[in-house]
């Protein structure tokens, strides 16, 4: 058990890392435009432009920033019911049949495959 080989699946760390992702998401999500409140606060036109256009390219990508955490958060859950899915199909084949045909199972010479 370990050996060359060997693939072990930490569902907790996936579990922990999918949560972290929707996390980081909500922060993303949350923040506040404050590009107005700065551009009156300063003299300058050229700075109250400038403020203005960086927070406009900052909106965009921080838009984009979430869509690609929430498809990374959505992924990582997918992966977690795909082994655990094909972790059972196997353990349920070494119940029925013996430890022989869940090891060709196992090294893809059998009939369960991840969906």
């Amino acid at each position: 058990m370990g050996g060359p080989g060997t693939l072990k699946v930490d569902y907790a760390e996936l579990g922990e890392s999918a949560s972290s992702l929707a996390a980081i998401r909500r922060e993303f999500e949350g923040i506040d435009d404050a590009s107005d409140a700065v551009k009156h606060a300063v003299c300058s036109r050229d700075i109250a432009d400038a403020i203005e256009e960086f927070a406009n390219n900052w909106d965009r990508h921080r838009g984009e920033l979430v869509e690609a955490l929430g498809k990374l958060e959505e992924a990582t859950r997918s992966a977690i019911e795909t082994w655990q899915a094909t972790d059972h199909k196997v353990g349920s084949s070494i119940e029925q049949t013996g430890s022989t045909q869940a090891q060709q199972i196992v090294h893809g010479h059998g009939a369960v495959h991840p969906s």
